[in-house]
């Protein structure tokens, strides 16, 4: 029995590892399911565990009795210092927030006041997510990636005002463009538009 125990504390513990750490990288709307019924799970078998430890204990006065739920608790500590470190890059103040909508997909950049920044893609209920570091001078960016994701085909990055054509007007908003090595605008790249920028705050 406490051999069942331990391994289903360590499978159970190891998928939610698993799906937290790809967590950073990579999400998907059913594995948000996956991850609540699999911590449901976890808590109903640690605390199983743990009174069935308690009961081994008594009777046995060993302190390895109580392993299943020593592993247990390792594993959650993991889980829960994981997510706080994606949760903390995520919380990072922003300086600059761009963003393009492509109707079944959409690509923003979270540009962070520390010099860090968090690129991601969404498409019918997947997103991805990378991670990189930029240097800014005045309008201009530079990231340390020369391709993100076929999306981002360059490192220079400038901001710009622009126009947006609406049915009964024309507005000017900022956009974020692609800059060839001779700093021209890239035909057909991506336009970011810019929905957050903090950097004359």
């Amino acid at each position: 029995m406490k051999a069942i125990r331990l391994i289903s504390i360590i499978f159970v513990g190891g998928l939610l590892t698993y799906l937290t750490f790809k967590s950073r990288y990579q999400t998907f709307f059913l594995e948000a399911v996956v991850w609540v019924f699999s911590m449901c799970v976890g808590i109903i078998l640690f605390l199983w565990s743990t009174v069935q430890d308690y009961k081994n204990y008594k009777s046995s006065k060993e302190v390895l009795s109580f392993l299943p739920t020593a592993i247990a608790v390792i594993l959650t500590v993991l889980i829960l210092s994981v997510q706080y470190d994606i949760n903390a890059d995520f919380e990072k103040p922003s300086l600059l927030t761009v963003y393009y909508d492509g109707d079944f997909n959409g690509t923003g950049i979270d540009f962070k006041n520390d010099g860090t920044y968090i690129f991601q893609s969404s498409a019918v209920g997947m997103s991805n997510f990378q991670y990189g570091n930029y240097q800014i001078y005045g309008d201009k960016i530079v990231i340390d990636k020369n391709e993100l994701e076929n999306v981002v085909m360059t490192n220079m990055l400038e901001v710009r005002p622009g126009q947006i054509e609406y049915a009964d007007s024309t507005r000017s908003e900022k956009f974020l463009y692609q800059l060839s090595n001779s700093g021209h605008i890239i035909d057909d790249a991506i336009e970011f538009r810019v929905v957050i920028d903090n950097r004359n705050k």
